[in-house]
C-alpha cells in the first residue's frame, strides 16, 4: 500500500470487491465514519438540464431525510453513479482537476449534475477495515471528502463541507447503508 501523509493513495491490491452494493436501483445512505449520524446531502432543488460546471448543492446533514437517500446505479469493476433519491437524475458530480496534492481542507469541486457522464462516475471501494471509499474516475487522485467537524444538529439547508482530497485519510471513508 502506497502512503503520503498518513494517506492511502490507490491500494486497489487491498480492495474488497463490494459485490453487496451491485444491486441495480440500491437505494443508501452514506455516513460518515468520523463524525456519526453526518450524512452526504444533495439538494438539486430547481435543476433540469446540464450545467458543465455542475448544480446543485453537496454538503452534510445530521441524519437522514431524503436529501441525504441516493441511488447507486452499477457499472461494474466497482464503479456507479451515485443519483439523488429526491430529484431523479441528478447525479453527484466531482471536478478534481485541481487536487494535485494532499491539502488540509480539501480541494476540487463537489457538486451535481442533470445526467451522468464522466465527472459524475466513480469507484466505491471497501477497504479492509469494512469502511468505503469513494474515487473519482475521471480523476482517479481524488476522493470524496466529507467534513462535519461542525454539524452537531439538523439545520435546513445542511452545513458541513463536502470536496475532494488526494487519497484517503479519515475524512474520505464513509459507511454505506442500504434502505
Amino acid at each position: 500500500m502506497s502512503h503520503a501523509m498518513g494517506l492511502a493513495l490507490e491500494p486497489e491490491a487491498d480492495m474488497v470487491k463490494s459485490e453487496a452494493l451491485d444491486r441495480p436501483g440500491l437505494v443508501v445512505t452514506i455516513e460518515s465514519v468520523t463524525y456519526p449520524n453526518v450524512f452526504l446531502r444533495l439538494d438539486a432543488r430547481g435543476v433540469t438540464s446540464f450545467n458543465s460546471a455542475g448544480v446543485g448543492k453537496v454538503n452534510c446533514q445530521f441524519g437522514a431525510g431524503e436529501y441525504e437517500k441516493f441511488i447507486l446505479r452499477p457499472y461494474g469493476n466497482n464503479e456507479y453513479s451515485i443519483e439523488s433519491f429526491q430529484f431523479p437524475n441528478v447525479y453527484l458530480r466531482m471536478d478534481g482537476a485541481t487536487v494535485t496534492s494532499h491539502q488540509g481542507s480539501g480541494s476540487g469541486i463537489v457538486n451535481g449534475q442533470f445526467g451522468a457522464m464522466a465527472y459524475e462516475r466513480f469507484v466505491i471501494r471497501q477497504e479492509v477495515d469494512g469502511e468505503y471509499s469513494i474515487r473519482s474516475v475521471q480523476f482517479p487522485q481524488a476522493y470524496l471528502r466529507m467534513d462535519g467537524s461542525d454539524v452537531h444538529s439538523h439545520h435546513g439547508g445542511g452545513a458541513g463541507t463536502v470536496n475532494a482530497q488526494y487519497g484517503v485519510g479519515y475524512l474520505e471513508k464513509f459507511q454505506i447503508t442500504a434502505l
